[in-house]
């Protein structure tokens, strides 16, 4: 782990649990269209998130994100704080590891994200 990286654990207020839950995004830009894509999880906690991807998205990427933690999604704004590329086994292209702040999140939303997050901790 290099400096930037325990930096950004240092500044975390939230804590983070490993856990896996379906995803979606979309890059809050017009030109981007309303593609969505896939994702899942790989920790969570109330204030953000990180998963893998096979695309890199640019810091500071302003994203939609529906977070499936039950059958109603979350609809949620986050932005990238950071991307590492990231090697992957039996995998010619790199993937990136990316983690979220959360920025815009509705009361009875946060509530979820907080609970879900203290239930697997």
């Amino acid at each position: 782990m290099n400096s930037q990286q325990k930096d950004n654990l240092n500044r975390r207020r939230d804590p983070r649990v490993a856990v896996r839950f379906k995803a979606t995004y979309r890059i809050v830009q017009p030109e981007n269209g309303k593609e969505r894509l896939k994702f899942q999880t790989h920790n969570l906690g109330s204030g953000g998130l990180m998963f893998y991807s096979d695309h890199p998205i640019e810091v500071e990427t302003h994203l939609e994100v529906s977070l499936f933690l039950d059958e109603e999604p979350i609809e949620l704004i986050a932005e990238v704080i950071w991307m590492k590329k990231e090697p992957r086994t039996g995998q010619i292209d790199p993937g990136y590891a990316i983690g979220l702040r959360f920025e815009i999140v509705t009361d009875g939303n946060f509530a979820k994200i907080d609970q879900c997050a203290q239930q697997f901790n």
